[in-house]
């Protein structure tokens, strides 16, 4: 049987740990149920805010001066759709750690 690296053992909902703990499963995925046209409408128009929030944002400028405009934008980003689609839902999870970056990517490289 081959090794698994304690990293991905971690990683992997309730399985053991490299301490013997299991890790707690996550709540299931719940989707969002509209209730009205009005909900509908004012979750796009959030949605439409962010995303132009995110097409005005000068990304490279943001990143290599560090600014915290990439930081205010990631979250925003989460909180709209966090509040449009709610916590466990299938777009939450898919964007929950949205990073925006701009400038080169090495093998190596830190995360902030």
């Amino acid at each position: 049987m081959a090794e698994v690296p304690a990293t991905r053992l971690r990683r992997e909902s309730g399985k053991a740990n490299t301490y013997g703990q299991k890790t707690p499963q996550p709540p299931p995925v719940e989707p969002k149920e509209f209730r009205s046209v009005d909900e509908i409408d004012r979750g796009i128009a959030k949605l439409e805010r962010r995303i132009q929030e995110l097409q005005q944002l000068d990304v490279r400028a943001a990143v290599l001066r560090d600014t915290g405009a990439d930081d205010v934008a990631e979250s925003n980003v989460r909180a709209a759709i966090r509040e449009v689609f709610g916590q466990n839902s299938s777009e939450f999870r898919e964007h929950e750690y949205i990073e925006i970056w701009a400038g080169g990517l090495y093998m190596g490289m830190a995360p902030e």
